[in-house]
């Protein structure tokens, strides 16, 4: 986490206006960069979402404990999902 929250601390605090009003232009004017931001916003909002509703259905089949939390690492946007996928649980 400490790696993570550095590299984005450092893009933030590292790059210029023009670099921002140059990541506008390309988010407002190609369609692969808007897809993926659109897919960030998307992810954030519904995998928790999704997720908890998995980890709940797994409960009641007897494959996890009961009334046992979802990890908290499943609710970061796609970080979660590939440890969901991998079973990594933290």
């Amino acid at each position: 986490t400490s790696v993570v929250s550095y590299a984005c601390i450092s893009c933030i605090m590292n790059s210029s206006l023009d670099v921002w009003s140059n990541f506008a232009t390309l988010a407002t004017e190609d369609r692969t960069y808007l897809a993926f931001c659109v897919d960030l916003i998307l992810f954030s909002i519904f995998q928790p979402f999704l997720l908890e509703k998995v980890y709940s259905q797994s409960q009641s089949n007897g494959e996890t404990k009961i009334n046992e939390t979802m990890p908290q690492i499943y609710r970061v946007p796609f970080v979660g999902l590939m440890a969901w996928l991998f079973g990594v649980v933290l």
